[in-house]
């Protein structure tokens, strides 16, 4: 399949990026989603890797990204009011629509203060620059400084997209499977495991690389020899297994082994908890893999020791609840939080563990 991009030997611009988002938004097909992230990655010398494959990624999967900006729609209303000198009013009323990417870009270009760039000259490492920058603000005036400066050099569609990745959501109807099935058919499972992008460009680089997602033999390419080798890396969160709901009894034994059998185990519904122990070190992640609040889990490094005693390294999935020790009963979802728990005088946080991920320098994610 023909490349619809042309990349080779230079950097990336935004303009590239905006290019590449339009075109998995317009398609449906995820299968079709993985070639063309595959098209666009592989433009570098002989049809190896582009030199800037992993901050692709980075930008294409925002939602993975460790940045905070702590900016909600109405702020951004309040931030571009401001910026572009429109009403604030107006554009909370287009709001109302449900889209702020789109309502901004409305405003920016009927804006008689900043007029959007004629052509895309931004390169796509700038635009993370100054997501760097937004992140790092603080207060309202820093964040008003970054978006005006970001504003007077961006197009009305490359403003559209710096918007939605500030929201983190592209709108591209893709996850991180989809978009790394582009890279390699192994990418996605050494992500799972190190959350490190650079990582799994750099070992796809050290090792070759199986073909784009693509069918035809002209584009076909030597697979891998064996699966990508990226450990685990203590305090770094592992993308979770997550469960999936079942219509009847049928359904899940049709998921099954054949001839085989199927463990079951009772599903605690609590607030889930990857822990991460090293030496005497603990971090905790959530199922969204970002830091659990201290209130939660503080009690955990004087227990987990002693439950696990030979464990120096250490990675464990598990829910937290609270348990009534009288009817030694699970209490319902939500009762956690830190003002809902005083309301329980009989009740103790339990940690119920329900998967060893790594012990002791050994992973134990395919076993």
């Amino acid at each position: 399949m023909q490349s619809i991009f042309n990349l080779t030997f230079k950097e990336t611009t935004f303009e590239d990026f905006v290019e590449l988002v339009d075109a998995l938004t317009a398609c449906s097909s995820h299968k079709r989603k993985s070639e063309i992230v595959s098209n666009f990655v592989h433009q570098g010398p002989g049809g190896s890797l582009h030199n800037e494959t992993a901050l692709v990624l980075k930008l294409l999967l925002p939602g993975i990204s460790a940045r905070i900006y702590n900016v909600k729609d109405k702020q951004l209303v309040n931030y571009f009011s401001d910026i572009l000198m429109v009403s604030r009013e107006a554009m909370l009323e287009d709001l109302e629509k449900g889209d702020v990417a789109m309502t901004l870009c409305k405003f920016f270009q009927r804006s008689g203060h900043i007029r959007p760039a004629s052509r895309g000259t931004v390169l796509l490492k700038t635009i993370d620059a100054w997501l760097d920058e937004l992140a790092e603000a603080s207060g309202g005036d820093q964040c008003t400084d970054v978006l005006r400066k970001c504003s007077k050099l961006l197009t009305a569609d490359e403003f559209t997209v710096f918007i939605r990745l500030i929201k983190k959501d592209l709108r591209i109807s893709a996850g991180a499977k989809n978009i790394l099935c582009g890279l390699d058919p192994n990418a996605y499972e050494a992500f799972q495991a190190s959350r490190d992008l650079e990582l799994v460009v750099k070992k796809l680089r050290e090792r070759g690389f199986s073909n784009r997602a693509s069918t035809s033999s002209s584009d076909a390419r030597p697979k891998l020899s064996r699966n990508l080798s990226i450990s685990i890396k203590l305090s770094t969160p592992v993308l979770p297994m997550l469960a999936e709901p079942c219509r009847s009894a049928e359904m899940a034994l049709e998921k099954g082994h054949k001839g085989g059998g199927l463990l079951v185990e009772i599903k605690y519904d609590g607030e889930r908890l990857q822990l991460h122990k090293k030496g005497a070190h603990f971090s905790y992640f959530s199922r969204s893999l970002k830091a659990v609040p201290d209130h939660k889990v503080e009690h955990l490094k004087e227990f987990i020791p002693k439950a696990f005693p030979s464990a120096n390294d250490l990675i464990i999935d598990s829910e937290v609840l609270l348990l009534d020790t009288q009817t030694k009963r699970p209490l319902p979802f939500g009762t956690l939080g830190v003002h809902k728990r005083t309301a329980f005088k009989d009740a103790t946080v339990c940690l119920f563990v329900f998967d060893c991920l790594y012990f002791n320098g050994r992973s134990l994610l395919t076993e």
